[in-house]
């Protein structure tokens, strides 16, 4: 090759004379460590070096229309800024009114049960919201990228505003329960739609921020919802709470039409009905459903070894065997099977299932402390919990904001873990005789280390997962950080009762022989379940105080055990989260709102090029031709 020339272009291939010059003086070389061009790995065109002689560009650079590009690109830069801010606006809002109505059901049960006489089954009410809401999760991801994000959650958003209404108007508790449980269809698509958005529109190396943002959006409202639904529930009516996700709702709809412009996909309803795996989607929720049957009964309404518990896990399994030999077979499968093999990806998801474990146990069972074993009122826990939720909130934004200026991530996880490993380790010394001091403290640690897990959980598995994927990676990432929450609350319940229990019966049992008190069977299971039905007239004070201060440290003890329960599982993930590598996070996002048309930035890899099995092709026997994304350079030998 006597000499060689450089152009900028159209997509057009690389065209050497002689098969020889591939081995020769002409190089070819990409800056990922991809497993080479013609190896296992992808070829990912970010920059592209062309060594022939003293030729050497990299793309988007020299002159021409390439450059001018990118100088348009740079200019256009703080639009597109503002652009995703409104956007990712818009999304906070939609994710406000869905953690707002969880916490003001929660808070408004008794009312609810009350009212409409269904103080037998208003369990359910959260219960059928749990079941819809979590199991549908993982299927979010793919369906979104047929059908389009935003349509999707516009949908889906009204349909989560509609019900409410249906709520409202609820005349029986049979109503109110078949009405959660449709709203439990939207109201757990939102969150995850409205991350996988994120993960789209942002690049990797600022989500860490709006991951934050938008998990501080979560804390504050899940923070101020008891305060407003209890206000709502005395002052008005539980029907209230219903209401005020119409308003809401309504706005995110209206704002979602004109912050997140985003390509709609391109073919017709129909042909994008035929795109739905509905078999790996029915298999998915009937698995999800019945492992989450099995774990909300287990130990709280029925035993572990009963076949009401038994049966359901047993059939989640079968049902999810099938599953797997399913999605090995789809065309386009709810859950690609590929990424149970990205070890980066597993070890990540791991991380936020034990991360949500302990932090939903903790939401749940550490008023329950201030509560029953210190007999604090309902406003005075929400004080005592302040610092739990007040460290972690800001934790959460601060960690995303470094994040975002350093371009490291993988250190938090590590942190985050130990340290809520040891906040909860400490909490397991509570009893009712603890200093306030230490009741704070051992707050502020499982605060900051939850905290720090919050703002990265989504981005690790965003990044850890290809761009094509990204949907059904964060689908399927948010449903095992959903299903860490329900699986932590049922352990910790589990834990808590049982230990109760033994402790109760012991603890009556001898204060009994002590004060010579008669004591039956039957009374004493009332005072392991229900204390306050038990008739303590024939009691002397002493006695009194005796029971009293049993029952308080039986429940201790109980939760104590539901904290230790936690350790050993904390330190397992701490392992795994050293084991987790880090992937550099690109600076660029996959694509940008801009015109109302989804732009992909330069970063993306080219469908054309994204595997070298597809994309390189021979023509006759002394050339060869490798495809290119747009304004790529063409490289010619000359003679």
């Amino acid at each position: 090759m006597a000499g060689s020339a450089c152009t900028l272009g159209d997509p057009a291939p690389f065209e050497f004379d002689n098969a020889s010059t591939l081995s020769g003086a002409t190089t070819i070389r990409t800056s990922r460590d991809t497993g080479g061009l013609f190896g296992s790995g992808e070829f990912i065109p970010d920059r592209l070096d062309l060594i022939a002689g003293n030729c050497e560009g990299e793309r988007g650079g020299g002159s021409g229309d390439g450059a001018a590009e990118d100088e348009k690109s740079g200019a256009d830069a703080p639009a597109n800024a503002r652009k995703v801010a409104f956007a990712v606006l818009s999304l906070a809002i939609g994710m406000a009114v869905a953690t707002l109505d969880g916490t003001f059901v929660a808070i408004m049960l008794p009312k609810m049960a009350e009212d409409l006489s269904g103080k037998d089954t208003y369990q359910w009410v959260g219960t059928g919201y749990l079941l819809t809401s979590t199991a549908l999760i993982p299927v979010w991801g793919k369906l979104s990228d047929i059908f389009g994000r935003r349509e999707l959650l516009t949908v889906l958003m009204f349909e989560f505003t509609a019900i409410s209404a249906m709520c409202a108007l609820s005349k029986s508790m049979l109503m109110l329960i078949l009405a959660r449980a449709l709203q439990g269809i939207g109201g757990g698509a939102i969150s995850s739609l409205s991350f996988i958005i994120i993960g789209e529109i942002v690049s990797p190396l600022e989500r860490g921020k709006y991951m934050g943002i938008m998990s501080a959006v979560m804390g504050f409202c899940a923070l101020i919802g008891p305060f407003v639904g209890g206000l709502i529930a005395d002052h008005l009516s539980w029907r209230w709470g219903f209401w005020l996700n119409l308003p809401i709702g309504l706005a995110a709809i209206f704002s979602y039409q004109f912050t997140l412009k985003l390509t709609k996909p391109e073919g017709t309803m129909l042909a994008k009905f035929k795109r739905v795996d509905f078999p790996g989607v029915f298999l998915s929720t009937a698995a999800i459903t019945l492992l989450l049957l099995g774990v909300t009964w287990g130990g709280v309404t029925f035993p572990w070894t009963s076949i009401q518990v038994l049966a359901p896990i047993g059939a989640f399994v079968a049902v999810l065997a099938v599953f797997f030999w399913w999605e090995k077979r789809a065309r386009e499968p709810v859950v690609p099977l590929s990424l149970l093999f990205n070890l980066n990806y597993v070890l990540v998801t791991f991380v936020s299932f034990v991360a949500n474990w302990g932090m939903y146990g903790l939401t749940y069972f550490l008023p329950m402390y201030f509560q029953r074993v210190l007999g604090l009122s309902t406003t005075e826990t929400g004080y005592m919990n302040l610092p739990f939720i007040a460290f972690m909130i800001p934790t959460s934004f601060v960690v995303g904001m470094v994040i975002m200026k350093t371009g490291k991530y993988v250190m938090y996880p590590q942190l985050g873990l130990a340290l809520a490993t040891v906040g909860i380790g400490l909490l397991s010394l509570l009893d009712e005789n603890s200093a306030k001091w230490f009741q704070i403290v051992p707050q502020l640690l499982c605060g900051l280390g939850l905290g720090m897990n919050m703002s990265t959980g989504n981005l690790m598995t965003q990044t850890n997962a290809p761009d094509d994927l990204i949907g059904p990676a964060t689908s399927v990432g948010s449903f095992l950080k959903s299903l860490g929450g329900v699986v932590g609350i049922a352990v910790f319940a589990t834990v808590t009762e049982n230990v109760y229990a033994d402790e109760t019966r012991l603890s009556i049992t001898h204060i009994a022989d002590e004060y010579h008190l008669t004591v039956t069977t039957e009374q004493l299971e009332l005072f392991v379940n229900v204390a306050a039905m038990v008739d303590l007239s024939t009691y002397n004070s002493e006695a009194l105080s005796a029971l009293q201060t049993a029952l308080k440290h039986s429940y201790a003890k109980g939760l104590s055990r539901s904290f230790i329960s936690f350790i050993p599982l904390g330190v397992v993930a701490f392992i795994c989260a050293l084991l987790i590598k880090h992937v550099p996070l690109r600076k660029t996002a996959k694509v940008q709102i801009k015109d109302g048309k989804e732009r992909p930035t330069q970063s993306d890899p080219d469908p054309e090029v994204q595997r070298p099995s597809q994309s390189i092709r021979k023509g006759s026997e002394d050339t060869l031709y490798i495809p290119l994304p747009p304004r790529a350079f063409t490289a010619r030998s000359v003679g």
